[in-house]
């Protein structure tokens, strides 16, 4: 993640809080935290998709030496 869309996604726990305290509706403050549980579940999906790829790559790459080699 980069450093101001960590920074906005760290701020969401802060703004659900914010707006308990100022007397929001609960819905308001579920839509929060549903956004916020969302967005960390669209993030680890990132993350595993690119962990995933460098995987294969590294796999890929130790298949065409083994090619050349035999």
């Amino acid at each position: 993640m980069k450093s101001k869309t960590f920074a906005a996604w760290l701020a969401i726990p802060f703004a659900a809080a914010i707006a308990s305290d100022s007397g929001a509706p609960l819905s308001v403050i579920a839509y929060i935290v549903l956004a916020w549980i969302v967005s960390s579940l669209v993030w680890l999906e990132l993350y595993r998709r690119y962990e995933e790829e460098k995987r294969q790559r590294r796999l890929d790459a130790c298949r065409r030496q083994a090619r050349k080699a035999g």
